[in-house]
This record gives C-alpha cells, structure tokens and sequence, in this order.
C-alpha cells in the first residue's frame, strides 16, 4: 500500500516539473523569437532562392520533382523544401521570422520528448535539469536563429519522439500503432537532413535490442528504400571509407564527440569534457549490466551519436576546416543531445547510492544552465549582425535592379554565399518575393562596392 502514496508524491512532482520546464521552452523560445525577427536569410539559405526556385520558376512536373529532391550539398532535403515552399508562396523574402518559427517549434518538441522519455524512468527533477539543459544548450542556438537548420531539429524531434513510443512499448512484439509510429518518424527524419542516418540507427538498434528483429529490419529496409532510389536517381558524392585513415577519422571524431560533451556543461575545459563523456558512457554500460529501464535508449542513443560523429568525419575531414570543422555547432548539437539519456540516468543513479551527490550535481547545473544561455544570446548577436547586413544588400539591389544588367558575372549578397545573376534576382524582384528599401547613402555606398554607374543612386526607386 505505499507504493500508491509514493507513486501519487512522484505524479505530483512530475506535473510541477513539467509546467517548470514549460516555463524554461516559453524563456527560450521568446528570447529565439525576438532575435529572429532581427535577423535575416545567410549561407547555405540562399541557395534556396538561387537554385531552388529556378526549378519552380522553370515549371512542369520534372522541373518541380527537381525542386524537392535535388541534391543540397549532396544531401537529401525534400522535407526542408515541402515546409519552405508554402513559406515561400506566403511571404517570400520579406520576412525572415516565418522561416525560425519552425525549428523553434521542433526544438521545443524535441525537450519535451525527453523529458516525457526520462521522467517515468528517473527522478522527475534529473529529468527537468536534463531536459532544461537540452533547451538552453549554446550550440542549439544556431538551429534557433537559422531557418535551414529545420532539418537538424526536425530530425533530431523525430528521434526523441521515436525514442518516447519505444520506451513505452515492452520487449517482443510491437503494437502496429506504434510500429508505424517509429516507421513514419524515422522516414520523416530522412527526409530533413543527414542527422536522420542517426535516428535511423538509433531506431533500428533499440529495436534489436529489444529482440524485435523482423520490425527493426523492416525499419532497415522501408526506411532506407527512399534514400536509396534518390542516391541512384541524384548521385550525390559519396562516403568513401580509408583503412588507412583510420588515426586521422578517430582524431576527428574524438575533438568532436569531447567538444559536444565539454558544451554541455558550458566550460569547454579538456578534463571536463573527458569526465562528461566517459558519464555518458559509464550510464549506458550501467544501466545495460542491471537491465534498468532505460538501457535500450541510453545504449541506442549513445551508440547513435557515435554513428553520427563517424558519418560526419567521413563527409567533412578533407573539406574546409572554416565550415566543416569538428566542432561545429550543427554537430555538437546533435551528438550533445544524444549523450543525455545516459547522462541523466547516471545522475540518477548517484543520487540513489547517496543523498549528499545531489549537491554538487545542482551546483553543475546550476553553472552550466546560465553558461549555455549566455552562449546562445552570443550566437543570436553575431546573427542579428549577419542578418542586418544582408537585409539591407537585398533591399538596397531591389531599388536598383534596372541597373544590375551591367553585372555580367552577377552580384555577391553580403556574406559572400550567394551569387545571384542579374535576371534571377530581377525575376524575384518581378514576383514581388525581394524588400525594397532606397536609402541614398545605403544606395550609393552599394553602387560603389559593386562598381556600377554614380547615376544608379538618382534612379534608386522602390515601389
């Protein structure tokens, strides 16, 4: 008969660390809001509008098949596209706040799919600390003030929702609901980004550790089918493997893996991160020797951001360090994340064998929750930056577009990604897709940057 009291206690703290965590989601998202409202399209985004939209713009079937899967970069993103697109038709290049909402949203959902995985297995208050700290994790910033970054959140959500339907199904057989649940969210994860390969691994690995073969193979094999037709249809580069690589792919995968461990804590300290990253490991071994009911997600997911390090290291060790480096935030977000089941049931753990280990694990957190936040409002700066910059080139061409024909070779936007051609940005001008803004000193300072005649600023117009 205690164990009802109990378990009636353990339901009341979950729902306050519930409504607690709900607070954390409404701080962050109103603090990602703001700054994208200040901020504006830059990088890999612009290639939606100078190679994307060619497709859309040429019409017919085949020309609008291009458009969603085409390769990005060599890789498969028709899911960014179908969400794009309606953004697009709606809003075109005005404003660039209807393209964060939805990575906002997803991160979001992802937070709270883990805490909803942990809290029926740990400490409700592990679980909110641990959930918090996904939310406010500085490298999660960038997937917060960046609309293409969808496809890291999107995948990333759907791996955690995938992880919540597993936990909540016993060993053996599968309930069909739940089966196609997993399915669906794994093909959805494909669809966004390459992070899907780790969600599809950790899908199918829970699965076999759970002895659901035949399911995990029909993962496996239905998942896979769609991305296997586009590399066959597409061609994109491939991942090609050397033996005798292997020191530089370790090398690679240890800054990256140590790095992602060292952030989640906010001190990027070489001791730190190797003691966070060795937690991580020590939970899941853990929990596997007392079968606790977390092991098959901690052993999954950390199995999944290993496989994801590696996948990275094969795609970006011989690319430019400037944007492919071990550490970048896009990666660090993804193998971070996958570290906090583990993690957090390891606390747990502590906290069991000894009431005295939750001192120093608050005081941890309580270090690490404001450090990652501070580490966010600096991303969200150099963004604003960014953004403001690359606003006001689009507006400023947009008044005088007439004059662009002189640019044979076309214009570099500000961040020096994108290059439209004269004709193409003149067509989305045509469309009304492009902000117009005719400032004489913003104008003739662009003029000269872009070497056209002293007369554009006397015909600088905007309608």
């Amino acid at each position: 008969m205690a164990k009802v009291p109990a378990l009636r206690v353990k339901l009341t703290i979950s729902r306050r660390c519930r409504r607690l965590l709900i607070l954390v989601a409404l701080a962050v998202s109103i603090l990602a809001i703001w700054h994208a409202g200040q901020t504006y399209f830059r990088w890999d985004e612009w290639r939606y509008w100078t190679v994307r939209r060619d497709f859309l713009e040429a019409g017919g079937a085949k020309n609008l098949v291009h458009f969603f899967l085409s390769p990005h970069i060599g890789t498969f993103s028709p899911g960014i596209m179908l969400l794009w697109l309606p953004l697009d038709t709606v809003f075109g290049m005005h404003s660039y706040l209807p393209y964060a909402l939805p990575p906002i949203l997803l991160h979001l959902v992802a937070g709270f799919a883990l805490f909803e995985v942990l809290v029926a297995r740990v400490r409700p208050l592990v679980a909110l600390l641990s959930s918090s700290l996904f939310l406010v994790m500085g490298n999660a910033a960038l997937g917060l003030s960046t609309g293409w970054m969808v496809g890291y959140t999107a995948s990333l959500a759907c791996g955690f929702l995938s992880l919540l339907v597993i936990s909540r199904t016993g060993d053996g057989e599968m309930p069909l609901r739940s089966a196609l649940a997993t399915l669906g969210l794994v093909m959805v994860s494909l669809s966004f980004s390459s992070v899907g390969f780790a969600v599809a691994f950790m899908v199918v690995m829970a699965q076999v550790l759970k002895r659901r073969f035949a399911l995990a193979a029909v993962h496996f094999l239905v998942a896979g089918l769609p991305y296997l037709l586009w590399r066959v249809a597409y061609e994109p580069s491939t991942l090609s493997p050397q033996l005798d690589r292997i020191g530089s792919y370790l090398d690679f995968m240890w800054k990256g893996l140590s790095s992602a461990s060292a952030e989640l804590l906010g001190v990027p300290i070489g001791s730190w991160a190797a003691l966070t990253f060795a937690g991580a490991i020590l939970g899941a071994v853990w929990s596997f020797r007392e079968r606790a009911d977390l092991w098959v997600i901690n052993v999954a997911s950390l199995t999944s951001a290993g496989f994801f390090y590696f996948l990275v290291t094969l795609r970006s060790i011989d690319l430019s360090p400037l944007a492919f480096a071990p550490d970048q935030d896009r990666y660090l977000y993804v193998a971070a994340a996958l570290m906090l089941p583990s993690l957090a049931w390891l606390v747990d753990r502590l906290v069991s064998l000894s009431s005295r280990s939750v001192i120093p694990l608050v005081v941890i957190a309580a270090v690490a929750i404001p450090l990652n936040s501070l580490q966010q409002l600096d991303t969200y700066r150099t963004a604003d930056s960014m953004g403001a910059s690359n606003r006001a080139v689009i507006e400023t061409a947009a008044s005088v577009v007439g004059e662009l024909g002189q640019l044979d070779a076309g214009f570099l936007v500000a961040d020096r990604t994108a290059r439209f051609t004269a004709e193409q940005f003149g067509r989305l001008v045509n469309r009304g897709k492009v902000p117009c803004f005719a400032d004489p000193e913003q104008v003739s300072d662009f003029a000269q940057r872009q070497a056209l005649p002293a007369s554009s600023v006397d015909r600088a117009t905007c309608e």
